[in-house]
């Protein structure tokens, strides 16, 4: 495992001499991608120094409104020659497939610096530098890191950032993966002046009437394996059209699952308009390790959170749900 004092110390050599930095994250991004992005970039501020932050689509609302006054650009286009960044720093992604932008990406290599910072124990260290801290509940908690390494100050915008991305990856503090390093490391930020009850709001996304009868609609799919003590339910390609102005409405069901007593393993089967299934996994089984399984498939996560994609389409039969 690379040193990390060593490798942020080339990251903090590569800002200063940086001329344009390109930011982004993994395709459909949770509240700790989008506050890695966020409070990354204030260091990039604090320097002066241009950069783009990317998304492959137009992130949910409610997850821009965390720092309302950034700008973000959709284009892929900026991933093709002639580049006009020299460094690109990915951020809360396990590997290039889940930025959904891995061709561009490929093409870059070598041509091009990247940094890859992330927390997932499954992460395949894509990067020239890799800043990979599988201990950290949060790809936030290593930017608090960063921030103390560079001893740059953190402003309360910039708390509540970092404290959104610990907050999302811990359940707030319910997850087996809280550390009493999250917990120093929250403390201080919220000495530092973070909003607490702002951050928890946001971290909780209230639903509104329509979007819990969305929920409802898929819950009444909820099956239960008994064989393999898994439970799981559907959401079909129908469902993803119906919602597609705004598809932070299905954001959430995994977690929620995760609270079902009498399954050792929950899974959200969802069908994409691509032909893809993505298929998220949750446990709180001591004995149990998802991401052993996304692995196998390509995929990636933590030890009770993972998730994986695979080619094919959703088709009901009089036995059940089956993949084709």
């Amino acid at each position: 495992m690379p040193n990390l004092k060593i490798e942020m110390k080339k990251l903090h050599t590569l800002i200063l001499e940086s001329q344009k930095i390109l930011i982004l994250t993994h395709d459909s991004p949770d509240l700790d991608a989008m506050s890695s992005i966020f409070s990354l970039s204030h260091i990039f501020d604090h320097f002066h120094k241009p950069y783009t932050i990317l998304f492959k689509q137009k992130p949910p609302k409610y997850l821009v409104s965390l720092d309302a006054q950034k700008t973000y650009e959709i284009d892929e286009q900026i991933l093709t020659q002639p580049l006009s960044h020299d460094l690109i720093i990915i951020v809360d992604a396990g590997d290039l497939l889940h930025t959904g932008l891995e061709k561009q990406l490929i093409l870059l290599k070598g041509k091009i610096i990247i940094v890859n910072i992330d927390h997932h124990q499954t992460n395949t260290n894509f990067g020239d530098i890799n800043i990979v801290v599988p201990d950290a509940v949060s790809t936030t908690e290593i930017i608090y890191d960063i921030f103390q390494n560079f001893k740059i100050k953190i402003t309360e915008k910039i708390a509540n950032h970092i404290l959104a991305g610990i907050l999302t990856d811990t359940n707030n503090f319910t997850n087996f993966n809280t550390t009493s390093k999250s917990l120093e490391i929250a403390s201080d930020l919220i000495a530092k002046g973070s909003n607490i009850s702002r951050v928890l709001k946001l971290s909780r996304q209230k639903k509104s009437i329509e979007e819990m009868q969305a929920w409802g609609k898929i819950f009444s799919r909820l099956t239960k394996n008994q064989e393999q003590n898994i439970a799981y339910t559907i959401i079909t390609k129908d469902d993803i059209s119906q919602y597609s102005k705004d598809p932070s409405v299905l954001d959430g069901l995994s977690n929620y699952l995760n609270n079902i007593s009498d399954a050792k393993i929950s899974l959200v089967i969802r069908e994409m308009p691509d032909n893809t299934i993505k298929i998220s996994m949750r446990t709180n089984d001591d004995l149990i390790d998802v991401s052993k399984f996304a692995k196998m498939y390509n995929g990636g996560g933590h030890k009770k959170a993972a998730g994986f994609s695979i080619k094919g389409k959703l088709e009901k039969t009089q036995e059940g749900w089956k993949i084709i």
